[in-house]
């Protein structure tokens, strides 16, 4: 975020939740006009303060024409979605969401454009300590890696069309203040979490 030209224009963030809305919170706090979405137009949880301008808006409900609208001139859009659930479209959004994305980017460029996405969109390396970067060609296996992947390619090829500078940031193992290391690997108090407790991990720390 610092490398953004201070108070050079409009951040808008699509997707404002556990990690939208404190990098809203954070750039209203270095000085940018933040305008952040999520689906009822509050903020996640506690509003954090200083506050972004929240909006409510769904990709699915409404569309492409709204969303260039909404992004229509911004210094920076960051798109960071989650499914909402472990029962969520998340081919719709994933793979829907980015096609939205990326024709709203046709239609109103932005300076910039920022899209998280995840590891699981690299092969997988269980049990393995092979480093892996943006330069890996290799897909992953999985089903939700390859959807990431798919996702990330339709943003990628989208951005390239239109112009527009794209970074793709891979995180994973999210968790700090409600968010504890728990909900990752012991969901059931009970469960045994398999091996000999040394098997690596990426952990990220908001």
């Amino acid at each position: 975020m610092k490398n953004l030209e201070k108070n050079s224009g409009r951040v808008v963030i699509i997707g404002a939740g556990w990690i939208g809305g404190a990098a809203a919170a954070s750039l209203v706090e270095e000085g940018y006009a933040v305008v952040a979405t999520t689906r009822t137009g509050r903020p996640r949880g506690e509003p954090l303060r200083p506050s972004a301008t929240y909006k409510a808006f769904d990709l699915a409900r409404d569309g492409v024409a709204a969303l260039a609208e909404l992004i229509e001139g911004a210094h920076a859009v960051i798109v960071s979605w989650a499914p909402g659930g472990p029962d969520a479209d998340r081919r719709g959004l994933y793979l829907g969401g980015a096609e939205v994305v990326a024709q709203a980017c046709a239609l109103a460029p932005p300076a910039r454009l920022i899209y998280t996405s995840s590891t699981s969109a690299l092969p997988d390396q269980l049990n393995q300590l092979e480093e892996l970067d943006e330069d890996c060609a290799e897909w992953p296996t999985s089903e939700r890696g390859r959807l990431q992947r798919d996702a990330e390619e339709v943003i990628l090829t989208g951005a390239a069309r239109a112009n527009v500078p794209v970074a793709v940031l891979r995180l994973a193992g999210l968790y700090g203040p409600g968010r504890e290391l728990g909900r990752i690997y012991r969901r059931d108090p009970e469960a045994v979490i398999p091996g000999s407790g040394c098997a690596p991990t990426n952990l990220v720390h908001r």
